[in-house]
């Protein structure tokens, strides 16, 4: 009878952290106990990493051209697509003409009640989360009134892009 040289045994299985080889790293990409975990982004300040999420189409009603810019900034390093109108009837009509995944709005625009469309378009059926983002004393009480989220002026730099994702429920 002839013998086979034996194949050597294939590679043993890992039995602690101290087995695995060192992580392989491309981009933010990490090794997690020798199986690739998702691809993440940097830590956040608070050492945290943020959730997997996909970019957001973020229509921001806002009068204050400052204010506009500030959030419009925020969304996009959260890698959001923010559009911004200043008036209730540009947010008519770009709701009517596109599917924003959320709606945040201001409800003291020049000469305007935000909470007039907010009472438009909350609770209709298709229509996005909104988001109330207002320096009003009574805007928290609209906005729980409507079952929307709310956060008050002035914004710390992640309340409205956390309130955003969550109201998205991303």
């Amino acid at each position: 009878m002839a013998t086979h040289p034996r194949k050597s045994d294939p590679d043993p299985v890992p039995t602690s952290e101290s087995d695995l080889p060192p992580p392989a790293r491309v981009g933010h990409a990490e090794a997690d106990a020798g199986r690739y975990a998702l691809l993440r982004e940097p830590p956040l300040r608070s050492g945290s990493y943020p959730t997997v999420r996909r970019p957001l189409a973020v229509l921001v009603v806002e009068d204050d051209d400052g204010v506009a810019a500030t959030m419009l900034e925020l969304l996009t390093q959260a890698g959001h697509h923010p559009v911004h109108v200043a008036t209730l009837a540009a947010a008519r009509a770009y709701v009517a003409t596109h599917q924003p995944d959320v709606i945040t709005l201001d409800l003291q625009l020049d000469g305007e009640l935000g909470s007039d469309l907010l009472g438009e378009l909350a609770g209709q059926m298709g229509m996005p989360p909104i988001v109330v983002v207002s320096a009003s004393s009574l805007a928290a009480g609209v906005a729980e009134e409507h079952g929307v989220t709310f956060v008050r002026k002035p914004f710390d730099i992640d309340d409205v892009t956390r309130a955003v994702e969550r109201a998205a429920r991303i």
